[in-house]
């Protein structure tokens, strides 16, 4: 079979199901990058705490550097050499310890290779960013730094300095300068390790977290201490879709940015890629057993109609023989003086002829009110008229059991019903009373005040009650009727039609049940619906 259109309600609850799942995975995503966001910021503020602890550590040994130099009486090239010696004794940093005298000349560096000898002699004020930040220590008697630049020893780093004073006669500096690819070695492997990258800002100078080049605010590669700079086929730039995080820290008297960001793929697209296809696999599976279902729901509809369609045939067939039946057994009564041994068993099958009948018209009214082709003619009757069709063909029956009907309904009360299926709702009622009421109990039917334009017909019999295991199941179909006793009695469908005819008739049916016996409600407009008016 072939799975035409879907119905309306699983095409809804689908793509319901797809909202649902994009909404989630929108949801997922946002969470996961809000996660990743917090893991960036978290991990730039490892990043600056480890630069700015080297910085620190480079500041104090400055500062104990300048100390000594103010405690002496002169400064010497033995004395600096030993200090610094032991300064730097263990420390695998590229640093460099000078002694800049009073007129602003290096006197004496350590360690004393090549590149750092070439600077003995010469005047801090050739230089830019040494002589500002000289003039500034000087100044205001703080530790003081050069921004990141191109040191004359021929590779990036950066220059601290503190003066050292006698009262108030300036004696000299303390100068550290250092590698910047070594000091932020600790830092950038951090990173690394995380699969993240990052940056140094300072001054308008942005240096790779690797340390090994520095950068011009517009992105040109500068390549000697002098300042000039060249255009670089690969400038430093950060990731536009990445997440990224900053934070400032103090170097000396100059302001550090630390930058870290992500230029690989972020966890957070991962995680809500995983989700996603996680998510559209479950949609799928859903969808497909929805669609399973539905293909299953329309074999079994269409197997029901069939059946449905072949029971309604049979029920016709039968009714024309069985309505003959019942004619000819009624002939007998009316034509003929009958011995007194056939009258028996003529009366017993004038009652299975009756009772065939009967089945035969319920069968058909059920397959009516499945298809959904059952039609009420609706009219204002007398409530009285109504009792009175329902009792006219039980009044040989309950006489059979000795039981009497006790009727209190007014005859100025209407109701807008169609007197057809309304006698029959209430004749199925009256009959399971007098079927599972004891011989010679009574069978009350009065009426009663409901809500605004309703009243209620009751049928109240004495009998055992219903189970308690069949209360919530009364107004099924069943293939047999059991009374409390345990007796069954034929097909269920009375109170089943009952309960069909009188709601589409706009009323209902409820029941109160005891030992003692049970009182069906049977519900019932007074006036014509709103609805129906007019039409």
């Amino acid at each position: 079979m072939r799975l035409k259109a879907l119905p309306l309600s699983i095409s809804l609850s689908l793509v319901a199901l797809l909202a649902t799942t994009a909404a989630s995975v929108l949801i997922v995503y946002r969470l996961n990058r809000l996660a990743d966001e917090q893991l960036t910021a978290n991990n730039t503020s490892d990043v600056a705490a480890i630069i700015n602890g080297e910085a620190q550590h480079l500041l104090l040994f400055a500062q104990s550097l300048a100390g000594l130099q103010a405690a002496s009486q002169e400064v010497t090239h033995d004395g600096f050499t030993t200090f610094s010696e032991l300064a730097l004794t263990g420390l695998d940093r590229q640093v460099t310890l000078e002694w800049v005298d009073a007129n602003d000349t290096v006197r004496f560096v350590f360690p004393e290779n090549d590149a750092n000898l070439k600077t003995v002699g010469t005047s801090v004020k050739i230089n830019t960013e040494r002589i500002t930040a000289l003039k500034a220590a000087k100044l205001r008697h703080i530790s003081t730094s050069t921004p990141p630049h191109m040191l004359r020893q021929g590779y990036p780093g950066f220059v601290l300095f503190h003066p050292v004073y006698k009262g108030n006669d300036y004696l000299g500096s303390a100068v550290v300068v250092v590698g910047l690819e070594s000091f932020l070695s600790r830092a950038a492997e951090t990173l690394y390790a995380k699969g993240l990258d990052g940056d140094v800002v300072a001054n308008n100078i942005t240096v790779p977290m690797g340390g090994t080049d520095i950068f011009t605010a517009d992105g040109r590669h500068i390549i000697n201490p002098v300042g000039d700079s060249e255009i670089t086929t690969n400038p430093p730039t950060v990731p536009t879709s990445s997440i990224q995080s900053s934070k400032q820290i103090s170097v000396a008297d100059q302001v550090w940015i630390i930058r870290v960001f992500n230029t690989g793929q972020p966890i957070y697209l991962k995680q809500t890629v995983v989700y996603a296809f996680f998510a559209l696999f479950v949609v799928a599976i859903l969808g497909a057993l929805m669609i399973a279902l539905e293909r299953r729901r329309r074999l079994l509809q269409a197997a029901y109609e069939r059946e449905r369609s072949t029971v309604s045939l049979i029920s016709h067939q039968l009714r024309a023989p069985i309505t003959e039946m019942a004619w000819i057994v009624e002939a007998f009564f009316d034509e003929h003086r009958l011995p007194q041994e056939m009258k028996e068993p003529v009366m017993d099958m004038h009652i299975i002829v009756r009772n065939a009948a009967k089945l035969i018209d319920d069968i058909l009214n059920m397959s009516r009110i499945e298809r959904g082709v059952l039609k009420i003619s609706a009219a204002k009757i007398p409530l009285s008229d109504i009792v009175e069709d329902a009792l006219k063909p039980l009044r040989s029956v309950a006489a059979d059991k000795k039981i009497k009907f006790i009727v209190n309904v007014p005859t100025d009360i209407g109701v807008w019903v169609d007197r057809l299926k309304a006698a029959e709702a209430l004749r199925n009622i009256v009959d399971n009373a007098i079927r599972y009421g004891p011989d010679g109990s009574d069978v009350e039917i009065y009426s009663q005040p409901g809500r605004p334009g309703i009243v209620e017909l009751a049928v109240s019999d004495s009998g055992s009650g219903i189970p308690r295991e069949a209360r919530a199941t009364i107004f099924d179909i069943k293939t047999e009727n059991i009374n409390q006793g345990g007796e069954t009695h034929g097909a269920g469908l009375g109170l089943y039609l009952a309960k069909q005819f009188v709601k589409l008739m706009g009323g209902d049916i409820r029941f109160e049940t005891s030992p003692n016996g049970t009182t069906f409600f049977i519900s019932l407009l007074t006036d014509e619906p709103i609805e129906g008016k007019g039409k």
